[in-house]
């Protein structure tokens, strides 16, 4: 994002569309509209740095025994291809299960029951070196090290989109076997196995051997932990009891994102559903700042009022 141009409540138009990489003179104000969610202004226009759809690339599913297995994967794929790795997706044993036992088409790219199972993809425009073959290298030396339990690498466009269609599929799975109470944490990447275990801890002390659901984009540190119910787990659970019990639940994920100095917003924003959130983990002198700036440019409350900042 290089630029924007944002109606203010008042009815000032301020362009910044300048399109420049460097512009050091004074505040840098299109970052305080990126994620305000319409609450400081109408964006109109922006400028945005473009970059050519990749021409090559190279797909491969991998079995694995744990997240630390997983992150120490990420590492060395980042030191060997760090400017073509454009994915690195994790899901558990349960998300895989779901998706092949409810979406008709879906099958493992693998024979291993592995607990935990990633896709990787590296992608570029050039001519250099074949994909395949840098992927390959990577996974061969992770399997002999003993970071894998078994690896399919995609020989066709169809196998790279069936793979694929498994991540892409992982919502319509979970409506279809039962209820999951999505949250959408990120924590420091370091910390991403620690939280997906505190985090089924947490759950587990409210509702014994709840089963859980993690899908995480784990190059960025985003883990979307999800405790599952099946229909006749959640109607057990009492239609007066449910809310409380979600609200719970949730707040245990959080509470332990929050805990290892991450968030639980990544991705998905705050509208008015999150508003709780926000007054529970964000410090008062973080919240007192954005309510000054909505005060400077909405003194009347007339932009998308009762979305992201709690009262206060």
């Amino acid at each position: 994002m290089l630029g924007l141009e944002v109606v203010l409540a008042d009815g000032t138009v301020w362009s910044g569309l300048y399109g420049l990489r460097k512009n050091n003179t004074g505040y840098d104000l299109k970052h305080l509209f990126i994620g305000s969610e319409g609450t400081l202004g109408v964006i109109t226009a922006a400028t945005l740095k473009l970059h050519p759809l990749p021409t090559r690339h190279a797909v491969a599913w991998v079995g694995m025994a744990s997240p630390e297995d997983a992150l120490t994967l990420l590492t060395r794929v980042q030191e060997r291809s760090a400017a073509r790795l454009s994915a690195f997706e994790m899901i558990n044993r349960l998300q895989l299960d779901l998706v092949i036992g409810h979406v008709p088409g879906r099958r493992s790219p693998i024979e291993s029951e592995a607990d935990w199972h990633v896709l990787i993809e590296l992608s570029d425009n050039g001519s250099g070196e074949a994909l395949d073959d840098e992927l390959q290298a990577i996974l061969e030396d992770a399997f002999a090290d003993g970071l894998l339990s078994d690896a399919a690498l995609a020989s066709s466009e169809a196998q790279r989109h069936a793979m694929w269609e498994i991540r892409h599929s992982v919502s319509e799975a979970n409506k279809k076997a039962g209820v999951g109470l999505t949250t959408d944490c990120a924590v420091p990447l370091s910390a991403v196995p620690a939280f997906i275990a505190a985090a089924t801890a947490a759950v587990r002390a409210l509702v014994p051997d709840l089963p859980v659901i993690v899908v995480a984009h784990l190059g960025d540190g985003n883990v979307h932990f999800i405790p599952f119910f099946t229909f006749d787990a959640w109607e057990a659970a009492g239609s007066g009891d449910r809310d409380a019990l979600a609200a719970a639940l949730r707040h245990a994920v959080n509470d332990e994102a929050a805990r290892l100095k991450g968030t639980f917003s990544a991705e998905h924003g705050v509208g008015r559903v999150q508003l709780a959130e926000m007054a529970r983990y964000k410090p008062p002198a973080e919240l007192a700042l954005m309510r000054a700036v909505k005060r400077a440019l909405d003194p009347h409350n007339i932009l998308n009022p009762g979305r992201l900042l709690p009262p206060g």
